[in-house]
């Protein structure tokens, strides 16, 4: 256990030298479910994401990054219910340096996502109907961070997802189809 710890130690600080100019990233967000739409009734847990810029050209950064958030209903209606959501988010994205010492960065993301939703409810007493679906669909996003120190930066961050779950049971279609979060969180360059 000690040999991991001062590894890890060790491995964080040689990458942290590189600081706000840094490849890598890793951020820690609190997803937020906005709109009339399938996650309305999710609230956010956590979203984790993880950033690599591979290409600079002057003032913009092209990379590819990924995020996977987990949300839940927290008082479902059904008795003994449980419902359940993990969005994985692959992404493409070009961040723009501004500021004078490039501390703001807004993005652009296109990506793929694939939501895993879990429902385990007992609506009738006598036994208990679980499923387990995938559904997947393009995703959209636009974020801002500001770099408050070389390693460390606050974000903001909106996702929209078109979402191909192939079926429409509200007879809305864009209801079913669509999902939005806004994300609000933290970052560490390495």
């Amino acid at each position: 256990m000690k040999k991991t710890l001062v590894l890890f130690t060790l491995l964080l600080t040689t990458l942290s030298g590189m600081a706000q100019d840094s490849k890598v990233s890793a951020t820690l967000s609190y997803p937020i479910t906005v709109g009339d739409n399938f996650l309305k009734d999710y609230k956010g847990y956590v979203d984790l994401g993880f950033q690599y810029r591979f290409v600079n050209f002057g003032p913009v950064n092209l990379g590819v990054g990924a995020n996977v958030g987990f949300l839940g209903v927290t008082d479902p209606p059904e008795t003994n219910g449980r419902f359940t959501a993990m969005l994985v988010q692959p992404k493409l994205f070009a961040e723009f340096i501004l500021g004078a010492q490039g501390q703001f960065r807004p993005s652009l993301g296109l990506g793929y996502g694939f939501n895993r939703l879990k429902s385990r409810f007992d609506n009738t007493g006598l036994a208990i109907s679980e499923l387990d679906r995938t559904y997947e669909g393009a995703i959209l996003n636009l974020g801002l961070a500001y770099h408050i120190s070389q390693r460390i930066f606050i974000l903001a961050q909106y996702d929209r997802a078109i979402i191909n779950r192939g079926f429409d049971f509200t007879g809305d279609k864009s209801f079913v189809s669509r999902a939005t979060l806004i994300k609000i969180g933290v970052g560490y360059n390495f």
